[in-house]
């Protein structure tokens, strides 16, 4: 009795090993399926209509497209200043005004000097006509008749050159104590303060800036291509532009000038491409950054195959077309494909493959083929 408990015992534990056992070879089975099914899937893709885009992105900074550095054309000190930051002016408004006190100085001396002038010439007038009549009754001799001609010559250049002094220098400059605007648009600037001394603009480089004025409804952004995509970049592409101070600020642009010469910005060797905007999103200001969109492909529904299903042997380029089920024990068929358009990610397929069919990522192992 006690043996057949005893045998009884151990057919159970053999009958619970045993099932325990094909559990363990069922789940081993189940995990080694679903392992090469994760293999296959990710060795696999299939052949899709899909839309291939190939875009240049680069960024740079808004700017005027229009801009003015009023500098002054006198040397003088600023007595008052018309206008603030920010204030929209018209072409000829008035803005600053220069201290003019030398130059009214300098406007009556020199009328002081004229007056002079004008009685030396009217004196040496009368010398003459009298001396010529005299010289025509044989009472004086030519020389002093000459002399008294050249004195009148000599008093009237005076009075010319005093004159035209008056109205060349003194008057010129007490114009440009009064400083106007050149053009109409925004004031950007003003770094200068009343009582302050501005230095006269000898050239563009020099002089006392007395503040800056630009035409915000005209914007245009400055940035730089890399070497290597410039070739799908020319004059009136059209750009897609965003402004990541304000989500949603969309704008279009055009190329509207593309440098023939390379430079070097942040170690980087390209070309500098000036895109105007088309129409402006009122809310953008100079100075913020662009990210700038150049499209070069836009395909529409084309059939393409991941750029890592490309072989390419002997010039010639090919994909491995396989099965869709990772179970399938047929082999490989190397298919020469017609390659069109490609991005970063896809390849247009003009010929050679199926929609639908899969093809490998990865070249078979020639006992595979």
């Amino acid at each position: 009795m006690k043996k057949a408990i005893f045998w009884l015992v151990v057919l159970a534990c053999l009958g619970v090993a045993a099932s325990y056992g094909y559990d363990f070879y069922q789940g081993q089975q189940q995990e080694k399926a679903r392992i090469e099914k994760a293999r296959h899937a990710r060795l696999v893709a299939l052949v899709k209509r899909r839309n291939i885009e190939y875009r240049i992105a680069s960024s740079g900074d808004l700017a005027p497209a229009v801009q003015v550095d009023v500098k002054p054309e006198i040397s003088a000190r600023i007595m008052d200043i018309a206008v603030e930051v920010g204030a929209i002016v018209k072409k000829g408004q008035h803005l600053c005004t220069l201290e003019d006190k030398d130059l009214q100085t300098q406007k009556d001396t020199l009328l002081t000097s004229i007056r002079g002038a004008e009685v030396t010439l009217e004196q040496s007038q009368r010398q003459y006509t009298r001396a010529q009549r005299l010289y025509e009754r044989r009472l004086i001799s030519l020389e002093t008749f000459q002399n008294a001609e050249t004195d009148l010559e000599s008093a009237r250049n005076n009075y010319d050159k005093a004159q035209k002094q008056l109205e060349s220098q003194v008057n010129v400059n007490l114009t440009k104590t009064i400083i106007n605007s050149p053009m109409e648009g925004t004031v950007l600037s003003i770094p200068v303060v009343e009582g302050q001394v501005a230095v006269a603009a000898a050239s563009v480089n020099s002089g006392t800036l007395l503040m800056t004025i630009a035409d915000l409804s005209k914007m245009y952004i400055n940035t730089h291509v890399n070497q290597v995509d410039i070739a799908n970049i020319v004059q009136k592409q059209s750009v897609d532009i965003t402004v990541d101070a304000i989500p949603g600020a969309l704008m279009k642009g055009t190329v509207t000038l593309v440098s023939p010469v390379a430079t070097i910005k942040n170690s980087v060797k390209g070309f500098s491409v000036l895109v105007s905007i088309d129409k402006l999103d009122p809310r953008v200001r100079p100075g913020m950054t662009a990210d700038l969109s150049f499209p070069v492909i836009d395909l529409r529904g084309v059939l393409a195959v991941p750029l890592a299903a490309i072989f390419i042997e002997d010039g010639k380029k090919y994909v491995y077309v396989t099965e869709r089920d990772p179970a399938a024990t047929s082999k490989p068929e190397r298919r020469e494909v017609d390659v069109g358009i490609s991005n970063y990610d896809f390849c247009e397929i003009k010929a050679g493959v199926k929609e639908d069919e899969a093809v490998l990522l990865e070249r078979p192992q020639s006992k595979d083929i």
